[in-house]
Parts: C-alpha cells; structure tokens; sequence
C-alpha cells in the first residue's frame, strides 16, 4: 500500500494505558507490537498526503445550491462537502484524514476559494485557480488530474474518462473513482456522463449534476 505510517496524539492518548503497561513492565517486544500493529486496524495511519499532520481550516457558507462545507490545508483545498453531503459527512471525512486537534475554524483562510465559487454560480468564472490538496490512492489522483483537464461547458463519457486515465476497461473503476471527489466542482467530476448522454452517477444528486451542467451551457434543452 502506498503511503505514509502515521501515528497521532489523539492516537497516542487513546492507547495510553496499554502503553504504560508494556513500558512499566519493560516489555520491548510488547510496546513494539502495541506501536506498530494497532495502527493497522485503522486506514488513517495511511496517506499519501504529505500534510495528513498539518492544520487543517474549515468553514462553511451559503450557496444557489444550498449549504457547502469547505476545508483546506496550507497546501490548498481539500474538502468540499455540496448537498447532498451532511455537515456529519464533512467532519467525518475530515477526521478519517486528519487528527482532532489539527481541524481548525477558519473562514478567512478560505476566502479565495469561497470567492471563486460564488463568482462559478453567477457565471462569473470558467476556470478555478485556487490552489488544491488533493487526498486520494494514486489511481483516484491520476482519474482526478484527467478531470480538471475537462473543459467548462463540454462532458466527456466515463468510457473516454477511462482511456484517458490509461485504464481502457476501466470504466467501473473510474466511475468510483469519480464517485469519491473529495473536491466537486472545482474538480468537475459532474462533466462526466453516460455513454448515451444520460446524466448518471453524481454523489450530490442528478438534480445539482444538471443545474450545474445547465450552468456551464453544457445541456441547453
């Protein structure tokens, strides 16, 4: 798997005991097995985001769409939650990624991206240049990069999304891939549709995946 072992103080602090437990008794094989076999029951200790121990600042703000959640690390955005996602779905998204202590309220460090997604749904901005932190497995960040190449107003099939990622009979795997975006609209997962030009697979809903698309001029009827 690739990725970085990671180890937490919320981590630390939750096995406490059975650590003093294992050092009190100078135990060296068991206070090994306590460090590196526990983390293993949990996918948190593995990323390949170099800022999975960094501050992590989040907010919120009304939209024409409703309700979104936004986070972002020093690198750039990394989360951003549309109906139908909850504000539960956002925060535990966040906590499977990052420590507690590390989530930070912050409105102000996400100004620029609140900007350009007000300035998107007044059809205002083609093209999002705020910077991003993508989270993901190296194929969901080699299907997500194909999907920032997908120019506004036009759709592509999850069968041409699939060749372009390098993974031909992949549509299956693309579409999943597509289906866990941690970044929607800035990473426009919504510009891809079915083969016969049905709007299928949007995680917020066909009714946002085609306001959106009304939005960009991609569907005129």
């Amino acid at each position: 798997m690739k990725g970085r072992f990671q180890i937490t103080k919320r981590d630390v602090r939750r096995h406490i005991p059975l650590l003093y437990i294992c050092t009190f008794r100078n135990n060296a094989i068991s206070f090994l097995r306590t460090i590196l076999i526990l983390p293993i029951f949990s996918s948190r200790y593995f990323t390949d985001n170099p800022y999975c121990m960094s501050k992590v600042y989040c907010t919120s703000f009304d939209s024409k769409i409703g309700t979104i959640y936004i986070a972002s690390t020093e690198k750039g955005v990394c989360k951003i939650c549309i109906p139908k996602e909850s504000k539960k779905d956002f925060f535990t998204w966040l906590r499977t990624n990052f420590d507690d202590d590390d989530v930070v309220d912050n409105k102000s460090r996400n100004k620029e991206v609140i900007d350009q997604l007000t300035r998107y749904f007044n059809g205002k901005l083609a093209k999002f240049s705020a910077p991003v932190d993508l989270i993901g497995t190296s194929f969901q960040l080699r299907v997500w990069k194909e999907l920032r190449n997908i120019p506004y107003g036009t759709t592509i099939s999850y069968k041409q999304l699939a060749r372009r990622a390098g993974v031909p009979r992949g549509f299956q795997a693309v579409g999943l891939a597509n289906s866990c975006n941690p970044i929607p609209i800035i990473v426009p997962c919504h510009r891809v549709i079915g083969s016969d030009g049905s709007l299928t697979g949007y995680a917020a809903g066909i009714k946002t995946k085609e306001f959106l698309l009304r939005a960009e001029g991609a569907i005129l009827i």
